[in-house]
């Protein structure tokens, strides 16, 4: 399984999107949003690739791939109850 995680801008917003397998587009309005619903997905983290600067316009800073490391954690704590 091949997922792009990257950032989507509208205007002055961004929203969060995943690719997966190049087919099917999951989007979120916050990082730790779309971590969340890729972990409940069963999504692996091993399959997911955050944008860098050579992925064009879905490109994000290195505080965002941060971020969503920091979200993927929460969300698998979350699931240890």
């Amino acid at each position: 399984m091949d997922i792009l995680v990257g950032a989507s801008w509208q205007w002055a917003n961004v929203e969060y999107v995943a690719l997966i397998d190049r087919a099917r587009t999951v989007r979120a309005a916050s990082l730790p949003e779309l971590a969340q619903l890729l972990y409940s997905m069963g999504i692996d983290e091993h399959d997911i690739r955050l944008a860098f600067s050579d992925d064009g316009d879905h490109a994000m800073s290195l505080k965002e791939h941060a971020e969503f490391g920091a979200a993927w954690l929460i969300a698998k704590g979350s699931d240890k109850g």
